[in-house]
């Protein structure tokens, strides 16, 4: 049912963060409502704000039953992600694949730099058996470096 693409790999991330902020008092993070729940208010920069100490996360999920291509016209985002950048913050986009059950994580400029392209091939990032492996991975290497 499209309505309901993505909704899985959403629920699954907000459960995850859930358990996070359960086990400690320096993770927080909220949800954002989608565009079509905030009665035209715009699309959010992204499904989830995650903060750290000193630091700020946008997290976007994306779920696809197919392989690893993702549509460029399916992360419109791109320019606000930008500007939460240059504002301080991180971006990740957690993309969970449905066929294999996997999830792939990239940081903003990894889409950014290949923006030109129709749609992205997400084969050049690593697949991770869990979302906490992804999170793990993505905190790893674009929070802690």
């Amino acid at each position: 049912m499209l309505k309901n693409r993505g909704k899985y790999a959403e629920r699954k991330v907000a459960e995850f963060f859930k358990s996070l902020k359960s086990k400690s008092s320096l993770f927080d993070f909220i949800r954002l409502p989608d565009a079509r729940v905030g009665r035209g208010a715009g699309k959010q920069v992204g499904d989830f704000q995650v903060f750290l100490p000193n630091n700020h996360i946008v997290v976007e999920v994306k779920e696809l039953a197919n392989a690893s291509i993702l549509p460029r016209k399916n992360l419109s985002q791109l320019p606000k992600m930008r500007r939460r950048g240059m504002a301080g913050g991180k971006t990740a986009i957690l993309v969970y694949h449905t066929d294999s059950k996997t999830w792939r994580v990239g940081d903003f400029d990894w889409f950014y730099s290949r923006r030109s392209q129709p749609s992205w091939d997400l084969g050049g990032l690593v697949a991770h058996k869990s979302i906490e492996d992804a999170w793990h991975y993505f905190v790893t290497k674009f929070i802690l470096e």
